[in-house]
């Protein structure tokens, strides 16, 4: 070892060893202190990027708005879009979300750019276990054959004229629904 590093090391080594029961509450402090700069670069970058959606402030790195939600999440969503408009940026734990409170503005996003909306996260258990490798309309990759498939059959069963055809019957069983969840007799 060097000479002017031993110069150095050894009387650390000796003091360290003489203040052992020290060393741990300044281990914590350094421990709280880096862990405290880590948040406030957090909190800083956080506002210094450059999105250009709102997001209602103080958001918790790793949960995000997830604590201030609230009791009733509805109404806290509408506080937020009275407060920072139709648009708005949610981090939801690591995920940032897009909430849109325009019904003319969904359409635009949903409707005319809806196969790039359409992708979902991959998830394991709903990709693989509950949708079968992806089968179906909901957890499928919207470019695949197969989702454009079972989207035309969907539509086709579920389009305007489909269900024009069978609206008296809808009509008339939602009516006996209603009744019997008032009435609590099946007539």
């Amino acid at each position: 070892m060097d000479l002017r590093l031993t110069t150095i090391v050894d009387p650390l080594r000796a003091w360290v060893m003489r203040k052992k029961s020290t060393l741990g509450p300044i281990a914590g402090a350094v421990a709280v202190l880096w862990i405290i700069s880590r948040l406030q670069g957090y909190l800083t970058a956080s506002k210094s990027r450059s999105s250009k959606l709102p997001s209602p402030s103080f958001a918790l790195p790793y949960f995000g708005h997830l604590f201030n939600l609230g009791p009733n999440v509805v109404e806290t969503f509408c506080e937020w879009h009275k407060r920072y408009g139709p648009i708005i940026l949610i981090q939801m734990g690591v995920k940032q979300m897009v909430s849109i409170s325009d019904p003319f503005i969904a359409q635009e996003v949903l409707g005319a750019n809806g196969s790039l909306a359409a992708n979902r996260p991959y998830n394991k258990y709903m990709t693989k276990i509950h949708a079968h490798n992806g089968r179906g309309v909901v957890f499928a990759d919207t470019n695949s054959k197969s989702w454009r498939k079972a989207r035309g059959i969907a539509t086709t069963i579920h389009g305007p004229n489909s269900v024009n055809k069978r609206l008296p019957d809808m009509c008339k069983e939602t009516e006996e629904m209603v009744n019997v969840l008032a009435t609590g007799k099946k007539h």
